[in-house]
């Protein structure tokens, strides 16, 4: 199983991890960190621990790219090639994670993430306007 960390502004990862529980039951290997209170290398420290706990292979998911929290889980990537890093979390990249996690290969993985996370955001508009 790949596993996956979600690091984020506030508690925007707890809440996605509480949807993601109300969508498919209780979840293993799924594990969300806040920023929330944290210099920035407190933070880089935490995320250190949490990838450390997932082992050498895992996806990593952060809710803004050049923000604080990327930057803390980029770090983590040179000395982990098993360890993939996904900008603009969303709860359609989520759910395909863990649909597929078991099946799929890392690459492939990761492409659809990315590929449900962006096809997900679209404006809506009621028929006739």
């Amino acid at each position: 199983m790949m596993r996956a960390l979600i690091v984020c502004h506030g508690q925007l990862g707890q809440a996605l991890v509480a949807a993601l529980t109300g969508i498919f039951g209780p979840l293993e290997g799924v594990e969300a960190l806040s920023n929330d209170g944290l210099s920035a290398e407190s933070l880089r420290s935490a995320v250190e621990k949490s990838v450390s706990e997932m082992g050498d292979r895992g996806v990593i998911f952060t809710d803004y790219f050049g923000g604080s929290c990327a930057t803390a889980c980029l770090a983590q990537l040179a000395a982990r090639p098993g360890l993939h890093l996904v900008s603009g979390v969303n709860l359609p990249s989520l759910i395909y994670y863990l649909t597929h996690r078991d099946d799929l290969a890392a690459e492939p993985l990761l492409k659809g993430i990315v590929h449900r996370g962006q096809n997900a955001v679209r404006e809506l508009r009621p028929p006739g306007l």
